[in-house]
C-alpha cells in the first residue's frame, strides 16, 4: 500500500508542478500515477493479494487473497525452518489439515487444495515465506514452537 501511495503522490506532484519537464518525463509520471491508483484500488477491492499473519490465543491465522484460515495451536505437530529457492521459509506440519477453520466457509476447498499442494511440493502443510512479512525466520520459528509447547504462554496474545 505504501508503494501505491508513493506512486500516486509522485505522479500528481510531477503532473501538477512539472510542466517545465519534457513530455517523456510527464508521461512516465502519469504512468506511475496510473499504477499507483491501480495498486490502491486493487488492494481496496481485493483484486491484489494482501497476505497477513495474526497470532491469537487459540491459533494462528493466515490471510490469503479472498480468504483466511485459522490453524489451532493444538493442530500443529511440527515446526521447522527451511529454504525454498534461496528463500527462508517456515514449514508447519499439521495433525489434521482438514481441521483448519476457513473464512468464508465456501473457500475451504480452495484452502485445502493449497495445503495439499504445499505438502506435495515441500512436505509441509503450511509454508510461510518469512521475507514476505519482513520477519526473521528464527524468531518466528521460536515463537510458534513456544505457543505450541506452552499453552499458558498463549494468554499473552490476548493482550
Amino acid at each position: 500500500m505504501t508503494i501505491g501511495v508513493c506512486l500516486v503522490v509522485a505522479g500528481i506532484t510531477t503532473i501538477v508542478f512539472g510542466w517545465s519537464y519534457g513530455v517523456i518525463i510527464r508521461g512516465v509520471m502519469s504512468g506511475f500515477l496510473g499504477l499507483g491508483c491501480y495498486i490502491l484500488i486493487g488492494l481496496g477491492l481485493g483484486w491484489l493479494p494482501a497476505h497477513y499473519l495474526q497470532f491469537d490465543p487459540h491459533g494462528i491465522t493466515f490471510g490469503e487473497r479472498g480468504f483466511s484460515y485459522l490453524v489451532r495451536w493444538e493442530n500443529i505437530s511440527g515446526v521447522a525452518a527451511g529454504e525454498i529457492n534461496g528463500n527462508a521459509v517456515l514449514l508447519l506440519q499439521l495433525d489434521r489439515p482438514d481441521a483448519i477453520e476457513v473464512t468464508p466457509l465456501e473457500r475451504k476447498t480452495r484452502a485445502l487444495k493449497g495445503l495439499a499442494r504445499n505438502a506435495l511440493l515441500s512436505g509441509a502443510d503450511v509454508v510461510v515465506a518469512t521475507t514476505q512479512y519482513r520477519m526473521d525466520l528464527s524468531l518466528l520459528t521460536q515463537a510458534i514452537e513456544r505457543y505450541v509447547r506452552e499453552p499458558a504462554a498463549r494468554i499473552e496474545l490476548s493482550q
